[in-house]
């Protein structure tokens, strides 16, 4: 065998690898969002352009997230928008 035929022998046992493995990864974030609830925050109150957006965005985003989760929005109106940025220091809390 030539460095050609080993080349082309790995190529192919690496394609078959990720080809097999692909449908299993996707059953898997289908299996993961099903039944769940995927919540965006916004830092502006409501009726306003960036609540607009957002409530445009998630109406439709829950369709093209495997396993369809519900999709909602959550207002964080507060300090002129000092209380958004606290989110993610509180998310391990919910859990």
């Amino acid at each position: 065998m030539n460095k050609d035929h080993i080349g082309q022998i790995v190529g192919v046992a690496l394609f078959g690898t990720f080809a097999l493995t692909a449908p299993v990864a996707a059953d898997t974030i289908t299996d993961f969002y099903r039944g769940k609830t995927v919540t965006i925050h916004v830092g502006a109150g409501i009726g306003s352009g960036a609540d607009i957006a957002t409530r445009t965005v998630a109406r439709n985003l829950g369709k093209y997230i495997p396993g369809r989760p519900t999709v909602l929005v959550k207002n964080m109106v507060g300090s002129g928008g000092l209380s958004f940025p606290k989110i993610p220091s509180r998310a391990w809390l919910v859990g």
